[in-house]
């Protein structure tokens, strides 16, 4: 018997049909993507999820209920805080929250963001390790700050009516700075100290805390 044979293809039938198969396959990955869950944007602010009326309820409905979870963490002076911890155990996404309402953990108090690897951004886009000079500029003015060397340093304590105290009404931003470079005496201790004056800029100092919350008297 004969052995059937299709029709010859020519190299540009090849490379049409080669290309066309390429095309589809992008088109169903694109496809896959647009619809998988996306994960949720790294960002701390005044926004959702971390409004005023936030509850660990609500945070796990964001974040998975996995991902959020009851933990005791060190304050200041040796004392011991429990938290609502958003991705505990991964330093680059791990953010600290503190509530009003401790046993039903409603009424977001504060949310911090503390690990020098994290990968979340704050307010006005600040990062871990930005330098006090560019907090200054997004500011649009200096503003204050406690002074080093004791369990509350770096804090900052009154943005002086600029750009990180004009948040959504009733939310607080706080960041914490420690020194790069060699300091003085004459920014230790309790302060507060203007972060334009002479020993802060030679201190040069950078951010390795920020935060938002709501009903402190204290900018922290």
């Amino acid at each position: 018997t004969g052995r059937l044979e299709g029709p010859k293809l020519s190299l540009r039938d090849i490379a049409r049909d080669t290309v066309m198969r390429c095309i589809s396959s992008a088109a169903a990955l694109l496809l896959l993507s647009a619809c998988s869950p996306s994960s949720p944007r790294l960002v701390l602010d005044c926004n959702a999820p971390f409004t005023k009326d936030a509850s660990a309820a609500s945070l796990a409905a964001h974040f998975g209920a996995a991902n959020v979870t009851d933990e005791i963490i060190p304050g200041p002076e040796g004392s011991q805080l429990r938290a609502t911890v958003i991705f505990s155990k991964d330093p680059a996404r791990r953010v600290e929250v503190m509530f009003a309402d401790e046993t039903g953990r409603t009424g977001l108090l504060r949310a911090a963001v503390t690990q020098a690897s994290t990968q979340w951004t704050g307010p006005g886009g600040v990062r871990m390790g930005t330098g006090m000079d560019a907090i200054e500029r997004t500011n649009g003015k200096a503003f204050s700050l406690t002074g080093f060397d004791w369990d509350m340093s770096g804090y900052t304590t009154d943005w002086h009516d600029g750009t990180f105290a004009k948040q959504s009404p009733g939310c607080r931003v706080g960041m914490r700075f420690s020194p790069s470079a060699a300091h003085g005496m004459d920014i230790l201790g309790e302060g507060p100290y203007k972060s334009d004056f002479a020993g802060m800029r030679l201190a040069a100092p950078k951010v390795v805390e920020f935060s938002i919350g709501y009903g402190f008297e204290a900018v922290k």
